[in-house]
C-alpha cells in the first residue's frame, strides 16, 4: 500500500471533492454546447454523474492504495474505457447527434475541466507548499479548509461565468454542419491518443498492456457503431411514424379542402340565381294569372335553398359534409354511391384519423368498381367494441391491393384494427375494424 490506513478517509474524501468539480465542470460544457433539453439533460445528469463518480472513486482507490498491484495500468485503462463508452453512448442515444460533435464537446469539456478545475488543484498546492500529487493525502486543518472552500468558491463561480460564454459563443454548434471534418476528426483522435498515452504512464511498451489497448480501442470502434446503428433505426422508425401521420394529415386536409369547396359553390350558385328569381318573382306578382305558377316558382325556389343543407347520415356536422362531397364526386363519375350509418359512436378514434379512412375507402371503391355496373354501397357502424367500415362494389378487375390503402394500413395499426378485403367473383368487399375502447 501506497498510504497507511489512517489516511484513506482524507484522500477519498478530497479526491470526492475534486472529482464532483470536474464532472459539474464537464456536465455544464457538454450541455449547453449540445443544446440538451430538459429531460435530456436530467438523464445526462443522472448517467454522467453515475458512471463517472463511481468509476473514477475506484481508480483513485487503484492508483494510491495498490502501488503493487500486478496490471495496474490496465485496470486503470478499463474504468477508463467503461467510463467513456458509457456516457458517449449516452449522448449519442439521447441527442442522436453525429459522433463529431459528441467527442468534440467531450474534448472541450475535458480542456476546460483540465483548465481551471486543474488549474485550481495546482494552485492549491502551491498555497500549501505540497506536491500536487500528495494534495489529496493533505490532512484537512482549519487554515486548509478556509484555502480550499475560498478555492473552490472561486472554482464555482468560474463554472457559472463558463455556462454563460458558452452559451454566448458555442449557439448553434450542435445544429451547424462541421467543415473540414477530416481535420476536425484528425485533432480529436490526437488528443485522446494523446491523453491515452499519458494513462499508461509510459507502459505502453508493454506487452500486456499493449495487447489490452489495442482491445480496446476495437471494442470502443465496435461499441460506437452499434450504438449508432440502434439509433439510425430508431430514427428511421420515427421518421417512418412522422410520414404515416403526414399520410393522415394530408388525406384529412384534402377532404376538408374538397367539401369546403364544394360547399362554397353550390352557395356561390344559389346567391348568383337569386337576382333572376327576385326579377321573376316580382313579374309574377304584378301578373294576376300567374299566381299558380308564383306559388310553384317559389316553392322551386325553396327546394333548392334546402338543398344546400346537408343530408343528416350520422348527427356529425362535419362527416355529413364529407359523404355529401363524396356523393358528389360519385354522381359527377356517374357512380351510384349508397350510404347506409348505423349506430356511429367514436368516441376514442381520433375524428382525423375517421376521415381519412373515410376518404381513401370511398375513392379506392370508385377507382375499383366496375363502370358497366357501378353501385358502391358504404356501410359504418358499431359492433360491440369495434367500429366497422365497410364497402361492397362489383370490381372492374381481381387484381386488388390493400397495400396500396397506405392511409387506412397506418390508422388501423394505429387502433390495433384490422383490414380485410373479400372477393366473391366479380364482387369485392373491404372492411376496416378499428377498436373504439
Amino acid at each position: 500500500m501506497l498510504l497507511n490506513e489512517s489516511n484513506i478517509n482524507v484522500v477519498l474524501f478530497n479526491s470526492a471533492i475534486y472529482e464532483i468539480f470536474v464532472i459539474a465542470v464537464m456536465y455544464i460544457f457538454i450541455s449547453n454546447i449540445l443544446e440538451l433539453n430538459k429531460i435530456q439533460k436530467r438523464v445526462f445528469l443522472v448517467i454522467f454523474f453515475a458512471s463517472m463518480f463511481p468509476l473514477n472513486m475506484f481508480r483513485v482507490i487503484v492508483q494510491y492504495y495498490y502501488e503493487e498491484l500486478t496490471n495496474k495500468t490496465i485496470v486503470i485503462l478499463l474504468i477508463m474505457f467503461a467510463t467513456t463508452v458509457i456516457y458517449i453512448s449516452a449522448l449519442k442515444i439521447i441527442t442522436t447527434l453525429d459522433y463529431l460533435h459528441i467527442f468534440i464537446a467531450d474534448m472541450g469539456a475535458q480542456i476546460i475541466a483540465g483548465t481551471f478545475v486543474g488549474g485550481m488543484f495546482i494552485l492549491s498546492s502551491k498555497i500549501v507548499n505540497r506536491p500536487w500529487e500528495m494534495l489529496v493525502q493533505l490532512k484537512m486543518s482549519i487554515q486548509n479548509v478556509i484555502i480550499f472552500l475560498s478555492i473552490n468558491l472561486i472554482t464555482l463561480f468560474i463554472c457559472l461565468i463558463l455556462k454563460k460564454l458558452i452559451l454566448k459563443y458555442t449557439k448553434n454548434f450542435c445544429k451547424e454542419k462541421l467543415k473540414y471534418k477530416w481535420l476536425l476528426w484528425g485533432i480529436v483522435v490526437i488528443f485522446n491518443v494523446g491523453g491515452f498515452i499519458a494513462t499508461t504512464a509510459g507502459e505502453l511498451s508493454k506487452r500486456n498492456v499493449m495487447i489490452t489497448s489495442i482491445g480496446l480501442i476495437i471494442c470502443f470502434i465496435f461499441i460506437m457503431y452499434e450504438i449508432s446503428w440502434i439509433v439510425r433505426l430508431r430514427k428511421e422508425k420515427q421518421i417512418k411514424e412522422e410520414n404515416k401521420i403526414l399520410n393522415i394529415e394530408n388525406a384529412v386536409m384534402k377532404e376538408y379542402y374538397n367539401t369546403l369547396e364544394y360547399q362554397l359553390e353550390r352557395t356561390r350558385k344559389f346567391r348568383h340565381d337569386i337576382e333572376k328569381h327576385m326579377n321573376v318573382i316580382s313579374e309574377l306578382i304584378l301578373n294576376k294569372n300567374e299566381q299558380k305558377n308564383l306559388k310553384k316558382y317559389v316553392t322551386q325556389i325553396e327546394e333548392q335553398y334546402h338543398s344546400l343543407k346537408n343530408i343528416n347520415y350520422c348527427g356529425n356536422p362535419v362527416f355529413n359534409a364529407i359523404f355529401l362531397n363524396k356523393q358528389k364526386e360519385c354522381e359527377n363519375r356517374e357512380i351510384e354511391l349508397k350510404i347506409n350509418i348505423k349506430k356511429f359512436n367514436i368516441e376514442n378514434i381520433r375524428e382525423m384519423d375517421l376521415i381519412a379512412v373515410i376518404s381513401e375507402i370511398i375513392e379506392y371503391a370508385m377507382f375499383r368498381v366496375d363502370k358497366v355496373q357501378p353501385v358502391i354501397e358504404f356501410n359504418c357502424g358499431n359492433n360491440l367494441e369495434d367500429l366497422i367500415i365497410d364497402v361492397e362494389y362489383k370490381a372492374v378487375n381481381s387484381n386488388s391491393n390493400k397495400d396500396k390503402l397506405t392511409v387506412i394500413n397506418s390508422v388501423v395499426e394505429k387502433y390495433d384494427g384490422a383490414i380485410v378485403v373479400n372477393k366473391d367473383d366479380n364482387k369485392e368487399e373491404v372492411i376496416v375494424m378499428l377498436s373504439n375502447i
